[in-house]
């Protein structure tokens, strides 16, 4: 948690506009191998190789010239569309969260060797069924009926909170919709994670106690 809230902090850093000359950054290569994190879980992301907007030249107007980022993190119908915006950024953000809490680590190489299911469609597999199952149950038991993405190991540790096991992985599935305006801006996914009971349990720990403070009361701030 402490590395999805630290990433996600850095990530709506750079989305958010500086001022009227420049656009907001957009980094479009995101990707585990990109970061690291120091002996106190910060993380620190290590390359801005197709990093646009900012002080650095529009990289997304060379027609022509196709920009990849990291494969298994790439916002495939945007890429296909030519179209750039920080919805990539979420999109991989999204993987990089399911990577963590499902300890699902994608690896290119290892999932093309052994035809493996990548992560990402692990997932949205994973989320279907689920659809489904509730078209075939009535809604009286639907409670009884939970959609998760996390490892079990994680759900067992005593830091964390059940009741976060679908928020997490909801929040996962809505990072990484087909559709760019259906998924949250960082800004959303930030606070998304500050709602969590683990983090609220925790928040001294992670190191954001007076943010959690003012999302649980926004008028405050």
């Amino acid at each position: 948690m402490k590395v999805a809230l630290g990433f996600a902090s850095l990530l709506k850093f750079m989305h958010a506009p500086k001022c009227s000359f420049y656009k907001p950054y957009i980094v479009r290569n995101l990707d585990c191998a990109h970061i690291v994190v120091d002996e106190d879980y910060n993380p620190k992301l290590c390359d801005f190789g197709l990093i646009t907007g900012g002080i650095f030249p529009d990289r997304t107007i060379y027609i022509g010239h196709l920009v990849l980022g990291s494969y298994g993190y790439i916002d495939v119908d945007s890429f296909y569309q030519s179209s750039s915006s920080d919805k990539q950024d979420v999109f991989a953000f999204g993987v990089i969260l399911l990577n963590l809490v499902s300890k699902r680590v994608y690896n290119a190489d290892d999932t093309i060797r052994r035809k493996e299911v990548d992560v990402v469609d692990w997932a949205l597999e994973k989320y279907n069924k689920f659809l489904k199952l509730l078209d075939k149950t009535s809604e009286s038991e639907w409670k009884n009926i939970i959609f998760s993405v996390v490892d079990q190991n994680i759900v067992a540790e005593s830091d964390f909170e059940a009741a976060d096991e679908e928020k997490i992985s909801e929040l996962v599935i809505d990072c990484i919709r087909g559709k760019p305006d259906e998924r949250p801006t960082m800004k959303q996914v930030i606070k998304s994670l500050l709602k969590l009971k683990s983090v609220k349990k925790n928040a001294d720990f992670l190191g954001v106690t007076k943010r959690v403070r003012t999302c649980a009361n926004p008028k405050s701030a």
